[in-house]
């Protein structure tokens, strides 16, 4: 389980960090290339179609440079406070017996005086907020916390970024989105660096697994003419490369959709367009 407010906001944080172009340009390029020049595992990331694959290990990232790290310091005034107090939440739920711990209960006095003073004026408010700022003192809480409750912000890193990567999974627009952005910031087989991307991972046989995600998030439906391949059993459910091999596109499950055989064949090696896989429920009932 998680503590949803963390992890709502580490699902912001990241979409915030995939349209930066110097996070994607350096971050994100050096921690995919570690795995994809075989410096860390997986060292198939990327080429196979992997359950735990690149959107988990995004989570990874994410949650580390949002909680493990100095993110806090970027932060001025009240996101400051509200950074705090989300992580004091967080371990309250994850690790009750923190109610007991020195830090967390100073952590919880400060912001309590913090919200009190909110109370009484804004002008007071925001002038405690401005010298908390500039003497450091929510920083030093979270980092107090950080370093005492290391072991439970660092066990539940995995289920925050499978948590994380189910989020992602879910929209298949954001799915393409960061497939074509793993070309852009040069992943893309261009080794002779004419521009021109290129195939650079082969074909693979699909798990069943891979294949069963990809029938629920689909819905056992043709990304593109909407028919029912599951239900009308007119042929096997063809999975596509949204961002096609010969165009430098990944196995990875960011990169895959469900097609029916008619469109697949249509879209050979082509671009299209990549529609929702979210539901519509208030414009179906919308007159029209």
């Amino acid at each position: 389980m998680v503590y949803v407010p963390a992890a709502l906001k580490l699902h912001a944080f990241g979409l915030g960090r995939l349209q930066d172009p110097n996070w994607t340009g350096m971050n994100l390029f050096d921690y995919v290339k570690q795995h994809v020049r075989g410096r860390r595992e997986p060292i198939d990331l990327l080429r196979k179609p992997l359950e735990i694959g690149l959107l988990f290990y995004l989570g990874c990232w994410l949650y580390d440079e949002y909680f493990l790290e100095d993110h806090i310091e970027s932060l001025e005034g009240e996101y400051q406070a509200w950074y705090l107090e989300d992580a004091v939440e967080l371990l309250k739920f994850h690790a009750p017996e923190a109610r007991t711990s020195l830090a967390l209960k100073s952590a919880d006095e400060l912001l309590q005086r913090v919200n009190d003073i909110y109370d009484s004026g804004e002008d007071r408010y925001f002038a405690l907020l401005d010298h908390l700022h500039s003497y450091g003192t929510l920083v030093e809480q979270y980092e107090e916390l950080l370093s005492e409750f290391a072991s439970v912000f660092n066990s539940n890193r995995p289920h925050y970024a499978a948590n994380y990567a189910d989020r992602v999974l879910h929209d298949r627009q954001l799915c393409a989105y960061i497939s074509q952005l793993l070309l852009t910031i040069g992943f893309d087989g261009d080794d002779d660096g004419d521009g021109v991307p290129k195939p650079w991972v082969e074909r693979v046989a699909w798990p069943e697994r891979v294949k069963a995600i990809l029938r629920a998030r689909d819905r056992g439906a043709c990304s593109q003419c909407g028919t029912n391949i599951v239900i009308e059993l007119n042929a096997e459910p063809h999975i596509d490369h949204i961002v096609p091999l010969a165009r430098g596109g990944t196995n990875d499950l960011v990169n895959l959709q469900l097609l029916c055989a008619t469109c697949n064949q249509r879209k050979y090696t082509n671009d299209v367009d990549v529609y929702s896989s979210i539901p519509e429920y208030i414009r179906r009932g919308r007159a029209t």
